[in-house]
């Protein structure tokens, strides 16, 4: 029975040496795979240079440049210089410009072990669009839109492009762009990136802005204290006086953020202040006037103080 074992085990073990031989030869002889250097690489875009403006973003991929052959074993790498200065290398998918001037845009790739092929191409960056700025997506000031709100695109930035160029947007999950429109669906910070390709050359921009809940689910509402006491339906008596008046306010569902807007259009009261919690008036004449005061997060509400000064 011994004997048998063993006899076995010495065929396991010769079965297993024999496996380990043969794979090892395999690897060993398997063809390397070969090299393909690139013979010619060129910009894909017939025009030979371009403007853009200061912030807008350069898009660099392997879409802006053809390589022969084309199973070349190697990707473009991209290099700038500004005129006078040295070459850098760029080793993201987008640049951004922080100051005007000529550069050199330089796509390289290997043909051969130790040298490489380029083409260039030149980029003049402008701080404003100008006549010639033929591409540019410039972004408006920071705004406030709410929840289920429709904008168009042109609300939150000045954009031109040809008509052969391609217009994408891509949007953060609160806001959805259909149909050349944008709509919010949630609260927070909305972000959409507008990209640009007018041929075969892509810039970007990045635009920002706050979506804020419905101003109908707000609740908000406007409570304001004078002389101790709170004023009913905001409408207050105030004595004709060389003095200044003062009304505290708050606003109901804004604990985070008290700040208003404060103004009138009469001539008969004069609003000095509106420094939180305080709203300041000074009187001018007898008579009737209407105050007005808006959350400073939610413009689109205003509520009326109607004081009488007697």
């Amino acid at each position: 029975m011994d004997r048998k074992c063993r006899i076995l085990s010495i065929f396991v073990i010769a079965i297993s040496v024999m496996v380990i031989f043969v794979a090892y030869c395999i690897i060993v002889n398997k063809p390397k795979e070969e090299i393909v250097y690139a013979n010619d690489i060129s910009f894909c875009s017939i025009i030979g240079g371009f403007e853009m403006c200061v912030g807008n973003e350069l898009v660099l991929n392997d879409n802006m440049v053809k390589i022969s052959p084309s199973n070349c074993s190697f990707k473009p790498e991209f290099t700038i210089q500004k005129r006078d200065e040295d070459e850098k290398e760029i080793k993201t998918d987008r640049y951004s410009f922080s100051y005007t001037g000529q550069y050199t845009l330089k796509a390289k790739v290997k043909a051969n072990e130790n040298y490489y092929i380029n083409d260039t191409l030149i980029i003049t960056v402008v701080e404003n669009p100008i006549s010639t700025t033929s591409v540019y997506i410039d972004k408006l000031p920071l705004q406030t839109v709410y929840v289920e709100q429709e904008i168009l695109l042109s609300q939150l930035a000045n954009i031109k492009y040809p008509t052969s160029s391609v217009l994408e947007v891509k949007c953060s999950e609160h806001v959805i762009y259909e149909q050349g429109k944008l709509k919010t669906i949630k609260e927070g910070a909305g972000v959409i990136e507008v990209y640009i390709t007018y041929e075969n050359i892509t810039i970007m921009e990045t635009i920002v802005f706050n979506v804020k809940a419905k101003i109908e689910d707000t609740g908000t509402q406007l409570i304001l204290t004078a002389n101790g006491n709170v004023v009913q339906n905001n409408s207050l008596r105030i004595e004709y006086s060389r003095f200044n008046f003062s009304i505290n306010y708050e606003l109901t569902n804004l604990e985070h953020n008290q700040q208003i807007m404060c103004w009138t259009n009469s001539d008969i009261v004069e609003v000095v202040s509106y420094n939180t919690p305080t709203i300041v008036l000074k009187t001018l004449s007898v008579g009737e006037a209407v105050i007005y005061v808006s959350p400073i997060d939610y413009p689109h509400i205003i509520f009326e103080i109607v004081v009488s000064i007697i």
